[in-house]
Order: structure tokens, then C-alpha cells, then sequence
């Protein structure tokens, strides 16, 4: 079963957003689509993730590993959709300066 994510800029002060919230599915490439998207990261620029249940958080630390992409984890993050009843969990990255 594809994953679903949202992407969405975070603006730092003085900063602009140069781009839309995007919603990507990963199919069969969840490295590529990682490394790809920290690559369009401008230097200073954060990316933050959120997984749902504690499965799918393991995974998301491979594919950091993976990567090289040194990232922190926030622990288990309010669970805003109640739909979703498996808790959540975020990581934090962000590229360097």
C-alpha cells in the first residue's frame, strides 16, 4: 500500500516562501523521493515529518540513515485528525547554512 505525505515550506523570519504545499505518494522509491526532496531545501530551510504509528517512524529513521540526512527526532507529536488513532510521531531536519 502507497504511503501518503504532505510537504509543506516552513517560513523562517525574513524569509519567503517560494513554493505551494505539496501532497506526494510514494510508491516504490522512498529514498529517492527523501533525498530529493532535501535536495531542493535552501541552506538554512527546515524539513519536518510526520509519521503515523511507531512502524512506519522506524522506517522513516532507515531512510534517514540511508540518506545521510541527519535529522532529529520530535517523540510523539499531538494527533490533530481524529480519524487517525495510531500515534504520531515527527522528525525535524535542517540544511545547513
Amino acid at each position: 500500500m502507497p504511503t501518503s505525505f504532505f510537504l509543506r515550506p516552513i517560513k523562517r523570519p525574513g524569509t519567503a516562501i517560494q513554493a505551494e504545499p505539496l501532497v506526494c505518494t510514494v510508491l516504490d522509491q522512498p529514498t529517492a523521493l527523501l533525498h530529493h526532496t532535501y535536495k531542493l531545501l535552501a541552506p538554512g530551510d527546515s524539513l519536518q515529518i510526520i509519521n503515523r504509528g511507531e512502524w512506519k517512524t522506524e522506517m522513516q529513521q532507515r531512510l534517514f540513515t540511508a540518506t545521510s540526512i541527519k535529522a532529529d527526532s520530535l517523540g510523539q507529536v499531538d494527533n490533530k485528525f481524529p480519524p487517525f488513532q495510531q500515534p504520531h510521531f515527527g522528525w525535524c531536519t535542517d540544511k545547513p547554512q
